[in-house]
């Protein structure tokens, strides 16, 4: 009896053996996942605007800082405000999806504002317009509110306004 005990536990022990050498250890090991390709936020806007642009067939300028202007209407007086200035302006703010943030037409009367308070992109807008003209410009939302976004307008979202730069307080 005791031998064909000791039989059976040999032969348990072969296949055991067998069996987890005939096993792949990859196999049955989690492999990690390739790392999925990224592209930085600020090209992936640019390249949404730029897309957006070019189907309209609009002709943009793209400033050093990242904002894009289409100027609308020149006024010849070459006279822009700086950054600290108080301005008296038109405007509209939307989405690339058409949705309308913020309008001084809807209002039915123009706003002012300090150059020094407004988001980053508004301000640097509105600096490429001479006194009288007006222009629309797309603002990355790195120059907006960013991936906070603001009440209606949600984080990292891109934003077009056409501004008519009515004068310099």
């Amino acid at each position: 009896m005791k031998n064909t005990s000791l039989i059976y536990i040999i032969i348990a022990g072969l296949v055991a053996l067998s069996f987890f050498a005939g096993c792949d250890k990859n196999k049955h090991t989690p492999q990690p996942e390739p790392p999925i390709p990224t592209i930085d936020t600020a090209q992936y806007e640019d390249s949404l605007i730029r897309n957006y642009i070019d189907s309209l067939g609009l002709n943009a300028t793209k400033t050093s800082d990242g904002i894009y202007v289409v100027t609308t209407r020149n006024s010849n007086t070459n006279v822009y405000p700086d950054s600290n200035n108080n301005v008296k302006i038109d405007y509209q703010m939307y989405s690339l999806t058409g949705t309308i943030y913020d309008s001084s037409y809807k209002r039915g009367k123009p706003s002012t504002f300090y150059l020094s308070e407004v988001i980053k992109g508004f301000k640097l807008g509105i600096m490429e317009i001479e006194v009288g003209g007006a222009a629309t410009f797309f603002i990355p939302s790195r120059l907006g509110w960013g991936s906070e976004g603001l009440n209606s307008i949600p984080p990292n979202e891109i934003l077009i306004c056409d501004v008519e730069l009515l004068e310099i307080l």
